[in-house]
């Protein structure tokens, strides 16, 4: 199984999800989104030092880079990526999903600090 970053996203499965879930949005809109998001972590992954913890995308920066990440069709956006499990978001932004040896590896990182 690899990550979420190598899988690509399927217009079937996409088109499976309800619609009080994606909303009006296109799947265009949800792949551009993606892509963009993609290039993001891979520039993350080249620059990551070894063992530190991914960082967040921001949403103001996805924004910048021309994202559609705010209001209406950014909630559908989000919310499309999150039903597909190809993201997660939190407070502080955008992830991966974490697979089970991200956690321990995070949890693991966070005791020894």
């Amino acid at each position: 199984k690899g990550s979420a970053v190598a899988n690509a996203l399927d217009r079937d499965t996409f088109e499976a999800l309800p619609t009080s879930t994606r909303g009006r949005v296109t799947f265009e809109t949800v792949k551009a989104a993606y892509d963009i998001m993609k290039d993001m972590w891979s520039a993350q992954v080249k620059a990551m030092v070894a063992n530190a913890p991914p960082v967040p995308l921001e949403l103001k920066d996805l924004h910048e880079r021309g994202a559609k990440v705010h209001g209406t069709t950014g909630d559908g956006v989000l919310a499309s990526l999150r039903a597909m499990e190809h993201i997660t978001t939190n407070k502080l932004g955008v992830m991966l999903p974490h697979t089970k040896g991200d956690n321990n590896r995070a949890r693991a990182a966070s005791k020894r600090r």
